[in-house]
């Protein structure tokens, strides 16, 4: 007998492995691979509600990751009633997020921002302070993306405050990251109005904030 006919047929990965194996992937920016994984999961026959809930929100990130913003706002969406269900506040803030962030992809900056403010107030009810801190930072994108970056400003410096606060570097990152993007917004607004000293005001702010 060979050695390929006697060797046992390989073991399909388990749910666990493949909801924590995506969201590795998710971390390590393999998003083609996480989605494959995420994917599987979601259709797992030992998945429940909350499995399917993870696994929608990993295909929502990586989706989103991918550019495929259409199928990040689907899976989003099928997701947050899960997360509801289950009464898992931290899984529908994210959710949330990942809409609000994926509609701002799409032009749909006021859904984006009602999802986002929707987060954080349920994240701010319910005392959840880093998914309030993400929330923060996803409106004040939505506000940038609405063209008013004063508000975008007020927003970010919140989250950039908390996020240090709380001593998340990623979350820090993506603050600093999103409050150049919205200072560059005043910086060319400004300068399409012809007020240039409010433009170079509106510059005047990135030292000062990292």
């Amino acid at each position: 007998m060979s050695a390929s006919a006697s060797s046992p047929p390989a073991e399909r990965p388990g749910l666990s492995d493949l909801l924590a194996d995506s969201r590795i992937a998710l971390a390590a920016a393999d998003h083609r691979r996480g989605l494959a994984l995420a994917q599987q999961a979601a259709g797992h026959e030992d998945g429940g509600p909350r499995e399917r809930a993870h696994a929608l929100t990993l295909q929502g990130h990586h989706f989103w990751r991918l550019g495929r913003f259409e199928e990040a706002v689907m899976t989003a969406r099928s997701a947050v009633p899960l997360w509801q269900a289950l009464r898992d506040v931290p899984g529908e803030a994210d959710a949330l997020c990942l809409l609000a962030v994926a509609c701002t992809e799409l032009g749909l900056h006021e859904e984006g921002l009602r999802h986002a403010t929707a987060a954080f107030e349920l994240a701010r009810h319910h005392g959840v302070e880093r998914a309030a801190t993400l929330a923060l930072n996803r409106i004040g994108v939505c506000h940038e993306r609405l063209g008013d970056p004063e508000q975008g400003e007020r927003f970010l410096l919140q989250a950039l405050a908390r996020s240090r606060e709380q001593r998340e570097f990623d979350d820090t990152l993506q603050a600093l990251n999103n409050l150049m993007a919205n200072t560059l917004s005043a910086h060319h607004l400004h300068l399409r109005r012809g007020d240039e000293p409010a433009a170079r005001q509106a510059l005047a702010l990135t030292p000062s904030a990292a």
